[in-house]
């Protein structure tokens, strides 16, 4: 979807936006449930460490920081108006 905004009209970029949001929301609740269950199951944290390695490459302490910026960076767009 992210490659058609240019032909998407202002609501459906804000819809896009939105729903990124819920998306990113998801992945908050699966990624604080996997921190929950990491510290009693071996698979979830090998699970989790391999999450944060890879947030870790693209500058970011854990996963949740990495999603907390991406919430934002979408928010600002939003109230920039997506024009």
């Amino acid at each position: 979807m992210t490659a058609k905004l240019s032909t998407m009209s202002r609501e459906e970029r804000l819809d896009h936006i939105e729903d990124c949001k819920n998306l990113i929301d998801k992945q908050r609740t699966f990624y604080g449930r996997l921190c929950l269950a990491a510290p009693e199951d071996k698979e979830a944290a090998d699970m989790k460490s391999r999450i944060n390695a890879l947030s870790n490459a693209f500058g970011y302490k854990n996963l949740a920081e990495c999603m907390d910026d991406m919430i934002k960076t979408l928010d600002t767009t939003a109230q920039r108006g997506v024009d």
